[in-house]
């Protein structure tokens, strides 16, 4: 039996299964938004479409994101969008990424595991819509072609894995990239996210014009208190907080830390609404989310018919906040 036809008949059923509209919730009061809140897309929105591709990140535009955020890592000569040190998780490909080169790189499915509401929290559940659909893992140089002329805010986090001797040190994956974001001529659009005060204070040396978030999370076994300081001693623009740390009020009492200094607070992962409510007295600048459509009808009143790209369908498939 063609394969093609019954995966026709699985989305024909799943969508039957699944014929309610999109439910979004009601915009804040405005008068509870002490501040404009930038709403940045995790990895392009990655409940929404395969994360760090060039379809989460056209989709993110679409859905009307202040900012989107990226990964990046130097694979041999080039720089690619992807987390993880190895490409098991997103791909159809297994083995460490540093150990891929072009070639392989561009025969992988980077959309095959993908499922939709797929977080930063959860996998997700569902149709892997995007299997065989020729997504790739891009490069920054298709990030850049992606967003070129658009009015939005890129969010970088560089990703680096010291390896044996004769491979490329921090030092030098910093200073390449910054080579590229100077050509690239985003400008004062591109933020630098990092939990390394080392990329930072290079990018503050060497780009000043770059906005230096320095984040806290669960990778950190250091306080946030500590993190908040380095930012402050070292001249960064901000500091991002991961909000399902331990600690609600440790976490509440850093941002103040932050806001007492007049930095860019910014807050991860934020993906239901009722975290939001709870931050909003910490003023925060901006959030990152996994389900951006969630937040723009939350905080900017905008709704979209549906948050998937074209590909997934018109129809909800799972509530759009996670």
């Amino acid at each position: 039996m063609n394969f093609k036809w019954l995966m026709g008949i699985a989305i024909t059923l799943l969508f039957a299964c699944n014929d309610e509209h999109t439910e979004y919730p009601a915009q804040v009061a405005p008068e509870s938004l002490l501040q404009p809140i930038l709403i940045v897309a995790h990895r392009g929105g990655m409940a929404y479409a395969p994360e760090n591709t060039v379809t989460a990140i056209e989709n993110g535009l679409r859905l009307n994101a202040d900012a989107l955020e990226l990964d990046v890592q130097l694979q041999q000569n080039e720089f690619i969008a992807l987390h993880d040190f190895s490409l098991d998780r997103t791909t159809n490909c297994s083995l460490p990424s540093v150990a891929a080169d072009q070639n392989i790189i561009a025969t992988c499915d980077a959309g095959y595991r993908w499922l939709p509401g797929a977080n930063a929290f959860s996998s997700g559940s569902g149709w892997p819509f995007f299997r065989g659909a020729g997504l790739r893992i891009p490069t920054l140089d298709d990030v850049f072609n992606a967003v070129s002329g658009k009015d939005v805010k890129l969010m970088i986090d560089l990703k680096h894995k010291n390896g044996p001797p004769g491979t490329v040190s921090l030092t030098e994956a910093t200073d390449r990239l910054l080579g590229k974001i100077q050509q690239s001529e985003l400008g004062s659009s591109v933020m630098l996210f990092s939990s390394s005060s080392f990329v930072l204070a290079r990018t503050e040396a060497i780009l000043p014009e770059t906005t230096t978030i320095l984040s806290w999370g669960t990778g950190l076994k250091v306080p946030c208190t500590t993190i908040v300081l380095d930012a402050i001693s070292r001249g960064f623009d901000g500091v991002a907080l991961q909000v399902n740390r331990a600690g609600r009020a440790g976490v509440d009492f850093c941002a103040r830390l932050v806001r007492d200094a007049g930095m860019f607070l910014v807050f991860w992962t934020v993906n239901s609404p009722e975290t939001v409510e709870r931050l909003l007295p910490l003023r925060p600048d901006a959030i990152i989310t996994d389900f951006p459509a969630c937040m723009v009808a939350l905080l900017h009143g905008i709704r979209i018919s549906s948050p998937y790209p074209n590909i997934v369908g018109g129809q909800s498939l799972l509530p759009k906040c996670g």
